[in-house]
């Protein structure tokens, strides 16, 4: 039997920046930490559950000078929750445009 690996056309980066993330008509930005980047989507995790199909804004300051913010336009695709201990949820996202 074939064996089953990941075919992404581009790989996944781990990762653990803070981010911030802003749902449509919310004052303030909640908090976040950015786990995973790859070509289309992230993985970020929340203390906060989404629901699948929720579009909301992302920003994740860089680390250096060097490179700018990410600023991007997602759409979550799941939620689970993490094991016990870490708390929260991760919510795996579809990045659906980047901004300036």
């Amino acid at each position: 039997m074939p064996e089953v690996g990941d075919h992404r056309v581009f790989p996944r980066m781990t990762l653990d920046f803070p981010a911030r993330i802003r749902l449509d008509g919310d004052e303030q930005a909640k908090v976040a930490i950015l786990k995973e980047l790859g070509g289309g989507g992230i993985l970020i995790w929340l203390d906060r559950k989404m629901r699948a199909d929720q579009v909301f804004d992302i920003t994740v300051e860089s680390a250096t000078e060097l490179s700018r913010p990410l600023h991007a336009r997602v759409r979550a695709v799941r939620c689970t929750s993490l094991a016990a201990g870490e708390g929260g949820f991760a919510v795996a996202c579809q990045i659906q445009s980047l901004s300036e």
